[in-house]
């Protein structure tokens, strides 16, 4: 039922879609976008259902946020695994969250055309900016690491040496409810 729409990427390819930001994580030395596709090139595919995406820039762009819509060339590929024996089942997992295609986008082949606002970006935003906030206070990193789990519920924050903690002391639930 939550499978989202198949496309065929061949339709689109090399066509100028747009997206809009609905997460972003940053890596190392990328950005990592859940974007949902739009634009006329996708609505032509008469898709009744959003069509996530998996993006990659290789690159960091500190400029983006939640709700900024994007457009790009199309080169969107299907998510699969590798085909090592016994991994993890990658592809699956992406489907079950709503996402079966993905695209690396380089530093200057998108451009962002407008921003876009509903409850979901709102908190999102509110969301990134408690998170900042309590990441640059002067606590303890496991302090803040601790407090950024419980407000904003993204056990991500924690380390596995405190989550054994918490485990060994027998209220790793704590975590959990948050």
């Amino acid at each position: 039922i939550n499978r989202p729409p198949e496309i065929d990427t061949s339709v689109i390819e090399n066509k100028i879609i747009s997206g809009e930001i609905r997460e972003i994580t940053d890596k190392d030395l990328s950005t990592r976008l859940i974007v949902k596709l739009c634009g006329s090139n996708i609505d032509s595919l008469n898709i009744t259902r959003s069509i996530n995406a998996l993006i990659y820039l290789d690159h960091k762009n500190f400029m983006l946020k939640e709700g900024d819509i994007i457009i790009f060339k199309s080169h969107l590929a299907r998510i699969k695994n590798l085909g090592n024996p016994e991994e993890f089942d990658y592809s699956s997992y992406m489907s079950h969250n709503g996402i079966l295609y993905t695209q690396t986008i380089k530093e200057n082949a998108y451009k962002v055309i407008g921003h876009s606002e509903d409850i979901f970006i709102t908190s999102r935003c509110l969301q990134r900016k408690v998170i900042n906030l309590i990441l640059n206070s002067s606590l303890q990193p496991n302090t803040k690491q601790l407090i950024c789990t419980a407000v904003i519920g993204d056990a991500n924050f924690i380390d596995d040496d405190t989550r054994q903690i918490f485990s060994k002391a027998g209220i790793a639930h704590i975590l959990a409810i948050s």
